[in-house]
């Protein structure tokens, strides 16, 4: 059997509507290149990556189960199994698709295991000349469920890392007392809905 060369295996969802730059954002982080999603991808998109914190090797492993077209759009039971982090997407110049956020975040905490750790990201933040949703409206949306909320441009980099490396770190310190080289969640039994509003990472 092939030695892991990693100390936490981790799996992170990334969630929202079409062409709000998902793929561009999974493909920044797990390579550093900038991979323009302007095209309807029809599989899932996976990627993953080693990272080090706190002395400690983290394999990330991200996801984006609702790629391609709106048919394709919500992800099924399956995919939230075994999640540990959840990164909820919008693009800064469609208000429309801000606004559909609600449908996601109701889908997650009804679907995902009530321990996945979730940040709210708003991407494309380098065309803020085309902005349709304020830094304000972010935060204040972030705040109303108790998520992290970080700005993005997966053109730039800017803030890519940061944002999803902190996730990462508050998936360690919740996680922490599982000190398996990779973390197995339970399955989730849907139970104890409304409790899951209240993730707060601060």
């Amino acid at each position: 059997m092939e030695e892991k060369n990693y100390d936490y295996l981790f799996k992170i969802l990334v969630i929202g509507d079409y062409e709000v730059g998902k793929t561009s954002l999974i493909t920044r982080f797990s390579q550093d290149i900038f991979s323009e999603d302007n095209f309807l991808t029809i599989a899932i998109d996976f990627k993953t990556k080693i990272i080090e914190i706190d002395n400690k090797l983290i394999k990330v492993a991200l996801w984006d189960p609702c790629s391609g077209s709106e048919r394709f759009l919500l992800p099924l039971n399956s995919h939230y199994r075994g999640s540990h982090g959840i990164v909820i997407n919008y693009d800064i110049t469609d208000k429309q698709k801000f606004i559909n956020l609600r449908k996601w975040i109701d889908e997650i905490l009804k679907k995902a295991p009530l321990e996945t750790r979730m940040i709210l990201i708003g991407n494309k933040c380098d065309l803020s000349n085309e902005r349709k949703v304020t830094e304000e409206e972010g935060k204040k949306l972030a705040d109303e469920f108790g998520l992290l909320f970080f700005e993005t441009s997966a053109k730039t980099g800017y803030n890519v890392n940061f944002a999803i490396e902190t996730l990462i770190a508050d998936i360690i310190k919740h996680y922490k007392k599982f000190e398996e080289r990779k973390i197995k969640l339970k399955k989730d039994d849907t139970k104890n809905i409304s409790d899951k509003k209240n993730r707060c990472y601060k």
